[in-house]
């Protein structure tokens, strides 16, 4: 699971630590994708879905295809935010 503003800053990614508080709206994967955009896009103009990119499986350098679902969603304080879990299908 991960958790990513709606600026591109990555708020929670428990696999990558590193790289919570970062922003990462221009980030590209393997293949060119600006995930962070697509997953806002996704939020705002769906509210949910599936977005298919690639990202290193934890403990792994190499990327492999990622499919996350993306959903917006509202935190205590009102803040919207993108909540995502993703598969590593075969």
């Amino acid at each position: 699971m991960f958790v990513d503003d709606f600026n591109g800053t990555v708020l929670v990614n428990p696999p990558t630590p590193e790289i919570e508080g970062k922003n990462l709206i221009d980030m590209k994967d393997a293949k060119g994708k600006t995930l962070i955009r697509e997953f806002i896009n996704v939020a705002k103009t769906k509210g949910s879905g599936w977005v298919d990119y690639w990202w290193p499986k934890p403990g792994e350098n190499k990327p492999s295809r990622k499919l996350s679902y993306i959903k917006q969603a509202k935190m205590p304080d009102g803040q919207i935010v993108i909540v995502g879990a993703g598969i590593y299908p075969k």
